[in-house]
């Protein structure tokens, strides 16, 4: 595990937006959401909360 991978799980998404801000603060220059089956979703989710929130100004996503 890397320090800038978050992986998505069975928490509430909003713990995930708060995990990404942290790692925002902490100057980390890519983020990676790791998700697998029914928690794709909820990663994509926390992927918009963050932005449309504005918790993160200029902040580029990308998914793979």
């Amino acid at each position: 595990m890397e320090a800038n991978e978050i992986f998505i799980g069975r928490k509430p998404a909003i713990h995930y937006v708060l995990a990404v801000q942290t790692q925002v603060n902490q100057k980390q220059s890519e983020i990676f959401l790791r998700a697998r089956g029914k928690n794709i979703s909820k990663a994509v989710d926390v992927a918009q909360i963050a932005l449309k929130r504005k918790f993160i100004k200029d902040f580029k996503i990308g998914f793979l």
